[in-house]
């Protein structure tokens, strides 16, 4: 039975994150462009749930950096609309050791 209840702890704890991370984007889309301090705060909590779901789902935080790194520098490559915001990004998420590269 512990095996039973560990698992249908882990489902319950994954639907809550995904309730979470799903809350977050929407509170996004609601908030004024005056709210500047909740956007950030908004940001933040995405990318922190976005991270503890994919953990808890079996990817690990080192493999979504460098997915987003790969991501970044094909943007790169191809000097699409994104390419300033690709540079930025790219330079914080190596500088912050998020990836080796």
């Amino acid at each position: 039975m512990p095996d039973d209840f560990d698992i249908a702890q882990n489902i319950k704890l994954v639907e809550k994150l995904k309730c979470e991370l799903l809350a977050s984007v929407s509170n996004l889309f609601t908030q004024t462009l005056t709210q500047n301090n909740d956007r950030a705060q908004t940001f933040a909590d995405i990318i922190i749930f976005t991270y503890i779901l994919a953990d808890k789902l079996g990817i690990n935080s080192n493999t979504i950096d460098t997915k987003a790194v790969g991501k970044l520098k094909l943007n790169l490559a191809k000097q699409n609309i994104l390419y300033i915001q690709s540079v930025n990004l790219l330079k914080h998420l190596t500088r912050s050791g998020g990836n080796n590269v």
